[in-house]
């Protein structure tokens, strides 16, 4: 028997502003007031979905914001970052909440967690093949979304359940990369509210220097609210296949395996030809 190996995308989380805050002397703070205000949906600690919301991905790593918030817009999203800033409430952007670090919760008590999982519009122009896809989206709902909408691919991870805030932000690894590239090398433009709550449209030729720092550091500068990809025609044909050997295989027949297939990804396989390698229990 082997133990598992496991390679997994990890879904950073959106930062601005620093600072950290008790919860309970927070409560009826202007912080409160500005966040009313703003008409943004919001939940805090005395709000009956607040344990739900902020239960993590990792359950090892379980903190408490001091409100979370669920925009529907950029405006929204300039609205609530404004509160923040006036407080020194950090915040953090959750797409969808796979960090292992829980950096989607702030990574310690007492951020503001702007939530954009009601941000999903995901429109294709069918000339330019561009699809601009709001940071709600998870990688299914992009994947399926450009499908939909003229039978367009991107390259990205597999699992439908990763938001593609995070995912595009630090690269966008998946089978399709070795054809295409990452998912951040798909971008094209990007719609980001900056830490004093400017709504900016960012691009090579827009902006250039925070253009060319978000796609690999975005939290660092602001909260991306969509991104614009360059899609590409979807493959005609697809073959999968997989190959399964036994765990009661040899110690040395194992070893035989994986040099084999290092091997052979040295020998310089065509580019479209996508191979995985899982060492694990049988299931």
């Amino acid at each position: 028997m082997f133990p598992s190996l496991v390679l997994t995308a990890l879904l950073g989380a959106l930062s601005a502003s620093a600072g950290t805050i008790d919860l309970e002397a927070r409560q009826g703070s202007n912080f409160d007031a500005c966040l009313a205000a703003s008409k943004v949906t919001t939940l805090t600690s005395s709000s009956s979905g607040y344990a739900k919301a902020i239960l993590p991905f990792n359950r090892r790593l379980q903190y408490k914001p001091a409100a979370l918030v669920y925009p529907t817009s950029s405006s929204d999203v300039s609205k609530v970052i404004q509160c923040a800033s006036a407080s020194k409430i950090s915040v953090v952007a959750r797409s969808g909440g796979h960090s292992y670090a829980s950096y989607g919760l702030g990574g310690k008590d007492g951020s503001l967690v702007i939530d954009l999982s009601k941000m999903k519009s995901l429109t294709v122009d069918s000339n330019t093949g561009y699809a601009v896809s709001q940071t709600g989206n998870l990688l299914g709902d992009l994947a399926q979304g450009i499908w939909d909408q003229g039978q367009r691919a991107l390259p990205h991870g597999t699992c439908p359940y990763v938001g593609t805030g995070g995912h595009a932000s630090y690269g966008g690894f998946g089978l399709y990369s070795r054809t295409e590239g990452l998912l951040l090398d798909r971008i094209v433009s990007a719609e980001v509210v900056i830490a004093n709550g400017t709504v900016l449209n960012v691009s090579s030729s827009s902006h250039p220097d925070l253009f060319w720092a978000l796609r690999g550091s975005a939290p660092s500068y602001g909260i991306v609210t969509a991104w614009t990809f360059a899609t590409l025609p979807a493959p005609p044909v697809l073959i999968n296949y997989h190959i399964t050997w036994s765990s009661s295989i040899s110690r040395s027949q194992a070893i035989s395996i994986l040099d084999a297939v290092q091997q052979f990804a040295a020998s310089g396989p065509p580019k479209e030809l996508n191979v995985v390698l899982t060492l694990g229990y049988d299931s």
